[in-house]
């Protein structure tokens, strides 16, 4: 195992045996990961694959939504500031 898969040297000395693994992807940009894992060998199937493919399509969606929702407040912000600033000119 370690001679030929190096990079997961440390996950299966913690006993971890199965994991899936699947990109979260926003705008054709990927922006994170969800990972499952377990102590167990095989223990996920193609349908459990299945669901952590949805699940991660709602966190995508989800962490999109409150991207925007923070460059919106930013955005009110700059606009409070930038017409504070007006006011002070005329």
């Amino acid at each position: 195992m370690e001679r030929d898969y190096p990079r997961y040297q440390t996950t299966y000395r913690a006993g971890i045996r199965s994991f899936i693994v699947v990109s979260l992807v926003s705008s054709g940009t990927v922006i994170g990961s969800l990972g499952l894992l377990s102590v167990r060998p095989s223990a996920y199937s193609k349908e459990h694959l299945r669901l952590a493919e949805q699940v991660g399509l709602q966190i995508s969606g989800a962490v999109a939504n409150s991207r925007l929702l923070l460059e919106h407040l930013d955005a009110e912000k700059a606009l409070r500031r930038s017409e504070a600033r007006y006011r002070t000119l005329i």
